[in-house]
């Protein structure tokens, strides 16, 4: 018996191993010892070795079958092995060899309330205590079952019994924690539970328990600390929910999702799983997978209001607001009166554009729920955007008085009060939601809006950067502190913030619109209107970005899709001022000029204030001819806005045209002034320079131009001009070829070197460069009334006619072919006809030029009729809008003969061919002498070339200067004339150069030329000045608008021939128009044979002729010999009185 009682020792003391070992000594001695299975196998139970533990209790069962505690502990094995009925058998076998037998009792009890059988439990632990009343686990089953039952009085009882026998017993104190929480006593319930996790910290459903009422008492960080520990014991779908709450509560959202996603939701079938599951989705801003969840929501419960409600929301974040319609509407057909689903229903309006409907729903919100102080912010901000800014500012208003402290609210009124002006206020109420909520980065981006209203950039660059500091990865920060960026002129570092904007929310619209902004201001459009097309791609119905697509557009030059954008535009937002600007301006570009001053009037209409409105409305009064109306409404724009450089500018072209060319150039030069940069009015300033004739400064301002930006196609295109009208026609080709390839679609250009080819007597190439014009702008009046020109010198008179009326179809105001026409009429209904025609003409929108055209016109007209004396106040009136812009240069061309004739030194030259000159005719005199009929009826041989009005000469002499004194290889004045003139010696045996302005030159022809032949045209002087007073003839002949002048020059010009004539009597030949055109055969073989030519009837027919006559005679020249002009000076008698006078007094016969 001593070896038994060390075993049982060993086996009470778990000491198995040495348990095993002294039992197997016993079997040694005693093969047959019972006891010695019993222990064997109770110590192999332990150690899990079930197989080998239930052999050696078996045996010890056939050795001792009166030992009911072998047979329980076989039922044990079974119980371990998962055989539950065997376990059974075992244990009412062990009942059958002693009913008392406590364990096996216990044990039955426990299979019996596994099992749901908690009465059978019940009745056999007690009996289990009856037979052992110190069997603490019965105690903990009976209380356990009556808990099971509800009797939670009974399952007290026992575990207090429990309590009584052992404390410290584990499980207890969590029955009595089930027990609290059943009788609804929730601290007493916590309190178990902690002791219970005191004794055993293990204990996970103790945990779980506690974790739940500690989540119910708000107490959601311990709740997270129990419930973890409770997961990690014994992880569980109940435990992950719990979790997830807790989790969720304390705005850990991350964690709760992944604790929510443990939980088989399609199982639970509890909506508020997947809801809750949506809520922490939503907050995180994964609004995708957060609708997915609010629909299992609504699947479990298609009434679940708030699941739809969210899923509105969710959707409104994603910018899907018609689904958000949709969804919004689900909650109203189930809670028709629902106030919240109102409110949302306006919000989600709102950001439709739909602000009528918005309004109608949040009024309706608010009609339920008239103390709502949310739906009042929601109405206030619809209000706002219906531009009802009172009434925004006294919903928002209203929202304080509900509720003062809303920081929210004080926010909206600062936007508020910066869009009625009131920056004051707005800086107030934006400071005081900032005292309300400090770190609100969203208020500071707004205080950044409002300081820049104020000016202050600075400030609102501190303030968006601290938004920046709040929230580093706010894209609406970014995308602001591009725009302060862009204003302070930083153009890269609004780009870089605009793009980080973009890297942070690549589909937000706005900064892709703001992108494309910044591009256009640096220039490049490619990029501005890939970002802008690419913010209307994410909404397309964005009135903003259209209106800067329109103005992209316009910069590219593509005027019908800037219209079309610009319209658009509108058409989403009628009012928008800017807008209507925009669009005044593509009207204007298109020469659509009453549809510009309707737009801009619009638009000042909407916004009275607008200095560029006012601008840009001078700007289309200017082009409409309404000089005063232009200048009051630029003077106003200065009065809004003192400094702005371009409204100087084009202040100072408005006084160009008005003639006052002092104004004009001062004002200008304020513009320099305040921007000196500026290209643009370098450009006017040089414009303004070559009206004032001061060419130097033009050429000096046009250069600067072009400095600050050298490829300025319309500065090149000016250039151009000025080179023209210097004679620099090389230099003009130039800088208009030059202006062509920066901008070879630019219709005027490609017109103006048309003008320049036709100047230089490249007629094939002006009618190309016209007709090319004409390719680019089909409607281009202004290009078809020069083809008119060109048709006109080409002697195609039918199709002249043709082009001008055409020009006149597309513009009335196309005066230079009015004029043209007049020159073209053949019977007196021609005239009357064209008078009609005239009366079309807006003469208010007339400039100086262009009323000079159209009073040429009218004149002729009236000469044709023999309505003399109106053609005379008409033709007086021309001349004097003429004189305003080509002021006399009479003073200028007395100067030049007087130098030219006076100063002559013939230069030294090493040899002198005395053939040179030979079969070159000069014709000189004064312009309309008869001269061009002369050269074409010349050009009716074959052997003679006319050059036209050729301005080789003085090229040739200006480079004959330039020559070094006495050098062997010094060229000859005949031979550089040659170079420029080159005409084959064997196609043509003379060449008739006709620029008059050569009498000038005469000593050099004869000193340098001895064999070339000088033919003096001339006539009655008071013909020769009516003449030039009706020709309109171009710049360089400026004098012959004033009747004195012209007078006084052609005297001028008489003497210094007679003077030559004196001179070199043998080489210049006096050809007396009036006498010809009396006696054309006779006289003609007198000039034949001074020539040298023979006479031939064909000479006597110039109106035969198909040359090129390229001068003011182009028609007179077209027609047959006659002398229907002479004396029709006295048709004109007292128009002529001044130069009669002037004429009678030097002594020239009349």
């Amino acid at each position: 018996m001593t070896d038994l009682i060390v075993i049982q020792e060993l086996s009470a003391a778990g000491r198995h191993q040495e348990c095993l070992q002294a039992c197997q000594n016993a079997l040694q001695v005693n093969p047959e010892e019972a006891y010695a299975y019993k222990y064997t196998g109770k110590s192999l139970l332990a150690l899990g070795q079930f197989e080998k533990a239930q052999q050696c209790l078996v045996k010890a069962h056939q050795l001792d079958g009166s030992d009911p505690e072998i047979v329980k502990d076989i039922g044990n094995i079974a119980l371990k092995l998962g055989n539950q009925n065997a376990a059974l058998g075992w244990y009412e076998k062990a009942l059958e060899v002693n009913n008392n037998y406590a364990p096996a009792l216990n044990n039955l009890a426990n299979l019996k309330r596994q099992s749901g059988n908690n009465q059978e439990a019940v009745d056999l632990f007690k009996r289990a205590i009856w037979s052992d009343p110190k069997l603490i686990q019965a105690y903990i089953g009976a209380a356990a079952s009556f808990l099971a039952i509800g009797d939670i009085d009974q399952a007290e009882a026992f575990a207090n019994q429990t309590l009584a026998i052992n404390e410290s017993t584990p499980g207890i104190n969590e029955i009595l924690g089930i027990i609290s929480q059943n009788r609804s006593k929730p601290d007493q319930a916590i309190e178990c539970y902690q002791n219970e996790l005191r004794i055993n910290p293990k204990s996970s459903n103790s945990l779980l328990n506690l974790g739940l009422l500690l989540l119910q008492k708000e107490q959601p960080s311990a709740a997270v600390e129990s419930l973890s520990k409770a997961s990690a014991l014994a992880p569980s779908e109940q435990c992950s929910l719990y979790l997830a709450q807790a989790y969720q509560n304390l705005g850990q959202f991350k964690e709760a999702i992944i604790e929510y996603k443990k939980v088989d939701i399609n199982k639970s079938k509890n909506k508020m799983i997947p809801f809750n599951l949506g809520l922490c989705l939503l907050n995180i801003g994964n609004n995708i997978d957060a609708i997915e969840a609010f629909k299992i929501a609504v699947q479990l419960d298609e009434s679940f209001i708030p699941a739809w409600g969210n899923i509105g929301t969710a959707l409104v974040n994603e910018g899907r607001h018609q689904e958000a319609l949709t969804t919004t509407q689900k909650v109203l057909d189930l809670s028709p009166e629902n106030p919240g689903a109102y409110m949302n229903l306006g919000g989600i309006y709102k950001e439709l554009g739909q602000l009528d409907q918005a309004l109608a729903a949040t009024l309706k919100s608010l009609e339920l729920e008239p103390e709502n102080s949310d739906a009042y912010i929601s109405l206030g901000g619809i209000y706002k955007e219906l531009g009802q800014l009172d009434q925004a500012l006294a919903a928002t208003l209203k929202s304080l008085e509900l509720k003062s402290d809303n920081p929210t609210a004080q926010m909206n009124l600062g936007t508020i009060y910066q869009n009625l002006g009131n920056l004051d206020h707005a800086l107030t109420s934006t400071l005081n939601s900032l005292e309300l909520q400090p770190d609100n980065p969203a208020v500071y981006i707004n205080l950044s809006g409002i300081y820049m209203d104020l000016g202050n950039l600075d400030q609102a660059l501190t303030s968006n950067l601290k938004s920046l500091e709040l929230k580093p990865d706010n894209p609406a920060a970014h995308m602001s502190l591009g725009s302060i960026h862009k204003a302070l002129g930083n153009l890269d570092q609004a780009l870089v913030s605009t793009l980080k904007s973009l890297e942070l929310k690549a589909d937000n619209p706005t900064a892709h619109m703001n992108l494309g902004s910044i591009y256009q201001d640096l220039g490049n459009t490619d990029q501005a209107l890939a970002s802008t097309h690419k913010s209307l791609e994410l909404n397309p119905d964005n009135p903003y970005a259209h209106m800067n697509l329109g103005s992209i557009y316009q910069d590219l030059g593509n005027t019908d899709q800037a219209l079309a954008s610009t319209r658009k535009s509108l058409e989403l937002n009628p009012d928008n001022p800017d807008a209507h600007m925009n669009l005044g301006g593509i009207h204007k570009e298109l020469g659509n000029l009453d549809q510009a001053l309707t737009s801009t009037r619009k638009s000042l209409e909407l916004n009275p204030d607008n200095p560029d409105a006012h601008m840009n409305l001078g700007g289309i009064h200017k082009e409409l001819g309404n000089l005063d109306q232009a200048l009051t409404s630029i003077l106003k724009s200065l009065e809004l806005k003192p400094d702005n450089p371009t409204a100087h500018m084009n202040l100072g072209s408005i006084q160009k045209e008005l003639g006052n060319l002092d104004q004009a150039l001062a004002s200008t030069l304020k513009s320099l002034e305040l921007k000196a940069d500026n290209p643009s009015a370098y450009m006017n300033l040089g414009s303004i320079y070559q009206d004032l004739g001061n060419t130097d400064q033009a050429l000096a301002s046009t250069h600067k131009s072009l400095e600050l930006n050298p490829d300025n196609p319309d500065a090149h295109m000016n250039l151009g001009g000025i080179h023209k009208e210097l004679g620099n026609f090389d230099q003009a080709l130039s800088s208009t070829l030059k202006s062509l390839e920066l901008n070879p679609d630019n219709p005027d250009a490609h017109m103006n070197l048309g003008g320049i080819h036709k100047d230089l007597g490249n007629i094939d190439q002006a009618l190309a460069s016209t007709l090319k014009s004409l390719e680019l702008k089909r409607e281009n009046s202004a290009a078809l009334c020069k083809l008119g020109l060109i048709k006109m010198t080409l002697a195609q008179t039918k199709e002249a006619r043709k082009y001008l009326f055409e020009a006149i179809s597309h513009n009335t105001q196309e005066c230079e072919a009015y004029f043209s026409l007049s020159h073209m009429l053949e019977k007196e209904t021609d005239a009357e006809a064209l008078i009609e025609l005239i009366k079309q003409v807006n003469t208010s929108r007339l400039t100086p030029k262009t009323r000079s055209f159209i009073e040429f016109a009218l004149s002729n007209c009236f000469h044709k009729l023999k309505r003399y004396d109106e053609a005379t106040n008409h033709l007086k009136a021309a001349n004097q809008n003429k004189l305003k812009l080509l002021p006399s240069d009479s003073e200028f061309i007395q100067n030049e003969i007087s130098r030219n004739l006076t100063n002559f030194e013939p230069l030294e030259i090493t040899t002198m061919d005395k053939n040179c000159g030979e079969g070159r005719i000069f014709i000189v005199g004064m312009p309309r002498s008869g001269s061009t009929l002369l050269e074409t009826i010349l050009s009716m041989s074959p052997e003679i070339k006319d050059l036209g009005e050729s301005r080789s000469l003085t090229k040739a002499i200006a480079k004959f200067k330039q020559q070094k004194r006495c050098k062997s290889d010094n060229l000859s004045l005949d031979k550089l004339y040659a170079q420029m003139e080159c005409i084959s010696n064997t196609d043509f045996k003379f060449t008739t150069d006709k620029n008059l302005y050569n009498f000038m030159h005469i000593d050099w022809i004869v000193h340098h030329m001895p064999k070339a032949k000088i033919i003096h045209c001339r006539r009655n002087p008071m013909d020769n000045i009516l003449s030039m007073y009706r020709s309109n003839l171009s710049t360089g002949n400026n004098y012959t608008a004033n009747l004195e002048d012209a007078a006084t020059v052609l005297i001028t010009q008489e003497k210094a021939m007679q003077d030559q004539k004196k001179r070199h009597p043998e080489k210049i030949f006096t050809f007396d128009y009036d006498q010809f055109v009396n006696a054309p055969k006779a006289n003609l073989a007198k000039l034949l044979e001074w020539l040298g030519l023979k006479f031939n009837e064909s000479y006597l027919h110039p109106e035969k002729s198909i040359r090129i006559v390229n001068t003011a005679s182009v028609m007179q020249a077209r027609k047959p010999i006659n002398n229907k002009s002479v004396g029709g000076w006295k048709s004109y008698k007292n128009l002529l009185k001044p130069a009669i006078i002037i004429i009678q007094e030097s002594g020239i016969s009349i």
